[in-house]
């Protein structure tokens, strides 16, 4: 299992970090697949898949991906406050799909 990537950190290189990317390619979308969320530990760990759906569901109603993105990355903050007293880097992208289109292969 490799830790979380990053780019130019030799001290953080010493104990296992790697900028190796793991990459996944879906080569089809199925039609009630309606978005797609990549993000950082710092999302992941503090709000599990089941809840994430939950809260993308009304911005999905709404179009509105940025709201949505807002929203992960509030509730992560607090959590992290909360656990913590700090928060970890939230990196984070929302995305919509539009399934009743043909994806370009």
């Amino acid at each position: 299992m490799a830790m979380t990537r990053s780019l130019g950190d030799f001290v953080a290189k010493s104990v296992g970090v790697t900028s190796e990317p793991e990459i996944k390619v879906f080569s089809s979308i199925a039609e009630n697949d309606r978005a797609m969320v990549i993000a950082s530990d710092g999302i992941w760990d503090r709000i599990p898949n089941e809840e994430m759906a939950q809260v993308l569901l009304p911005f999905l109603d709404k179009k509105d991906p940025e709201g949505a993105a807002m929203e992960l990355t509030r509730i992560s903050v607090e959590r992290w406050q909360k656990d913590h007293g700090m928060v970890d880097d939230i990196t984070l992208v929302v995305v919509f799909l539009n399934t009743t289109q043909k994806l370009a292969t």
